[in-house]
């Protein structure tokens, strides 16, 4: 026995180092990148035997509990790709209770940084800003500013692509940004510039998104930094895509997956092949789409990643929807509905019942519409999703409306307006008083109509949001109606 366990802690030491060695290959970039995947893709049956016995044998020793929580800090790019997201925490946790048992703060602050970005992946928004803000606690005190700069981009991040909340997003990547380009860190550099221009892009100035990803796509070009390049390409696709350039995203987007495709990276390929879907609906070559999508569908279905695989069923129920297929857009939202509320995402839980009451609504089903929604309103304040819960409620203001009930539709509409306010969100706030003003207008109550369609097309420029049109020949003849009275 006792040789059995020599042996098994030095089978498991060595596959811990090897990793290490492939991850240092991954981080320098180019071929060495390829080559370090490669390489963890022929140890992995190894790497991990070797972590399932410092896991089970983590309480015998010291030195074994070392091992488990050296086996994440060893291989962390290489795990962030090839480990679903639910299994990479299983595997942080463990290491994080390790590490915190040796008194390892390096390794703890290490773990907390990555198990807030494995827990943003399932959007776990609440768990994931725990991890980070107590990760950049631990990195203040430990005058670690690489690791400061990190955490504050990734909790950016939930801020923004999760809570909605790009300002308080962008502050906090301007904060890692000075602080990566303080260090040195070009790397970090590049990628606070990408995510500067996603917040920018949230809050519907595409053109400084391209500014801010066109940069990032220099820095990874020029450090051989390929998962960079493709983040970079793909956010640049976004942009253009929002700006009516299909062409040039779906260029952008086919090059960004060719780039995943060379690092046989299977998660991060789904989205884009969705993405590339959404092009080929906005060109109208609609076969081409729908191949793509069931593409999307398939590859997650067979890595058994259930986020992925909802996420792009997700894609195809839009698309169903769009061709106006709403008994097969609801089948969908009902399978995706199932797997949110079996791995526990409760955010994408609210959004499915969300799309679950649209197309309700679309069908005529107000009461139905009107539960789906109270649903989702419900999971959202339960998990402080404030952008779900102002979708939410603006829904069923529509609903409110639509079935005639103009005083609770007005209700629902002013607590839209106060979350739009306190998340800095001038087009959520222009949104919310331009829908208090076409109820005044059913109202037959002009001058309040006029006088909010006013402050909404105020803020609607200020967005330079393409609503301000329409706003201004509406209120053109609002004004003309008022005269007449």
């Amino acid at each position: 026995m006792p040789f059995y366990s020599q042996a098994s802690s030095r089978h498991a030491q060595h596959y811990m180092i090897a990793m290490q060695k492939v991850d240092q290959l991954y981080d320098a970039g180019g071929d060495s990148l390829l080559k370090g995947l490669r390489d963890f893709d022929q140890d992995w049956a190894n790497i991990s035997a070797g972590h399932a016995w410092a896991v089970r044998q983590s309480s015998t020793s010291k030195r074994v509990s070392r091992l488990c929580a050296d086996y994440n800090d060893a291989g962390p790019h290489c795990l962030d790709i090839r480990l679903p997201p639910l299994e990479r925490i299983e595997w942080l946790k463990v290491g994080l209770k390790a590490a915190r048992l040796l008194g390892d703060r390096e390794s703890e602050l290490a773990h907390l940084e990555n198990l807030g970005n494995a827990q943003a992946a399932l959007s776990h928004s609440r768990e994931a800003i725990q991890s980070f803000r107590e990760a950049i606690s631990l990195a203040m005190e430990l005058n670690n500013l690489v690791s400061e700069g990190l955490s504050l981009n990734n909790l950016g991040a939930v801020y923004a692509d999760q809570l909605g909340d790009a300002q308080t997003a962008l502050g906090l990547f301007e904060k890692a940004l000075e602080i990566a380009r303080q260090t040195g860190n070009k790397r970090s550099v590049g990628n606070a510039l990408d995510n500067i221009g996603n917040a920018y892009w949230a809050m519907g100035n595409s053109h400084k998104a391209i500014e801010f990803s066109q940069q990032h796509l220099s820095i990874s070009q020029h450090l051989g930094d390929y998962s960079g390049e493709s983040a970079a390409l793909n956010n640049l696709a976004v942009a253009y895509s929002s700006l009516g350039d299909h062409h040039q995203a779906l260029e952008l987007y086919q090059s960004a997956l060719k780039i995943l495709q060379k690092l046989e990276d299977r998660h991060g390929a789904i989205s884009i092949i969705s993405n590339i879907a959404n092009e080929y609906v906005y060109l109208e070559d609609y076969e081409q789409a729908l191949e793509c999508y069931q593409h999307s569908i398939d590859v997650a279905h067979q890595m058994g990643d259930k986020g992925a695989e909802a996420a792009a069923l997700d894609s195809l129920a839009d698309f169903y929807f769009a061709q106006h297929d709403l008994d097969g857009a609801r089948k969908i939202y009902e399978r995706q509905l199932l797997i949110f509320r079996k791995i526990g995402d409760r955010r994408h839980e609210g959004h499915a019942l969300g799309n679950l009451g649209i197309a309700c609504w679309y069908q005529g089903d107000l009461e139905s519409a009107y539960a789906y929604q109270t649903k989702w309103l419900n999971i959202a304040r339960e998990i402080a999703d404030r952008c779900g819960e102002s979708y939410a409620l603006g829904n069923l203001g529509i609903l409110s409306k639509d079935s005639g009930d103009l005083v609770k539709a007005l209700d629902f509409y002013n607590q839209v307006l106060v979350i739009a306010r306190e998340l800095d969100d001038p087009t959520g706030e222009a949104n919310a008083l331009w829908n208090m003003a076409l109820l005044y207008k059913e109202k037959v109550e002009m001058k309040q109509a006029v006088k909010l369609g006013e402050a909404a097309l105020k803020l609607y420029k200020i967005a330079e949001d393409p609503h301000a049109d329409m706003v201004v020949n509406s209120l053109k003849k609002w004004r003309e109606s008022t005269r007449q009275e």
